[in-house]
């Protein structure tokens, strides 16, 4: 009786020793997957981007993090941009470009990390371009899916900010002057606001909407548009 026992427990430790030197031979092979996968990947960045500007960028990212983080949160956790913080982006070569409103800024402290860093001098603040754009954005949200919407704003397409131009863009299904002018007096007439026309084919039918909506749509802002 005993006999069995042992052989029963053994054949168990053989079992699961298996089960885990099979486990671990199958992580091995997905971390060496992965490795792969990660190698191959890099190698086509290299070959696309450059070896330079791959490293101009993996700095350009550290210290655009510090940046950010530098940033004081209100009590909802949003980020207070200063008034003097214009954004930042990567230029050509990979290279952090920090945009700063006004000739003196407290973000030049910054460029010394990296002798690449670039300091442009801009028209409008990160703040003013963010309200900005999420100001058209709720006018169109506000139109959006009624049956008595607004019809400039069923002739926007697209809105959104771009930090390398300092500007707020709408993009019109329709962007002939006449519509371009409506818009205008219609929402707003800002030179912080480049109104384009949208690229062939690009609509804000529901399949296509420029902003992704929500699972359940929520019930419009109770106000009317930007500007009656």
């Amino acid at each position: 009786m005993r006999k069995k026992m042992l052989v029963a427990t053994l054949m168990s430790l053989g079992l699961m020793l298996t089960l885990i030197l099979a486990m671990s031979l199958s992580s091995a092979e997905v971390v060496a997957d992965e490795d792969i996968v990660e190698d191959t990947l890099y190698e086509h960045m290299v070959a696309q981007f450059g070896q330079e500007f791959l490293e101009n960028r993996n700095r350009a990212v550290a210290i655009a993090q510090e940046i950010e983080d530098s940033f004081p949160q209100n009590e909802l956790g949003e980020t207070i941009y200063p008034d003097d913080f214009g954004g930042l982006y990567l230029d050509s070569d990979g290279n952090l470009v920090i945009l700063v409103v006004g000739s003196s800024s407290s973000f030049e402290n910054f460029a010394y990390l990296d002798a690449n860093v670039i300091i442009r001098e801009v028209e409008f603040s990160h703040a003013e371009i963010r309200a900005m754009s999420s100001s058209i954005a709720e006018f169109f949200w506000y139109n959006w899916g009624r049956e008595d919407s607004h019809p400039v704003a069923d002739n926007i397409t697209s809105v959104g900010f771009t930090s390398s131009e300092n500007r707020v863009f709408v993009w019109l299904r329709d962007a002939s002057e006449e519509q371009i002018n409506l818009f205008k007096s219609t929402v707003i007439d800002s030179p912080m606001v480049s109104i384009e026309a949208s690229p062939s084919g690009y609509s804000n039918d529901l399949v296509d909407a420029p902003f992704a909506p929500p699972a359940i749509k929520p019930q419009p802002p109770p106000h009317p548009p930007i500007r009656n």
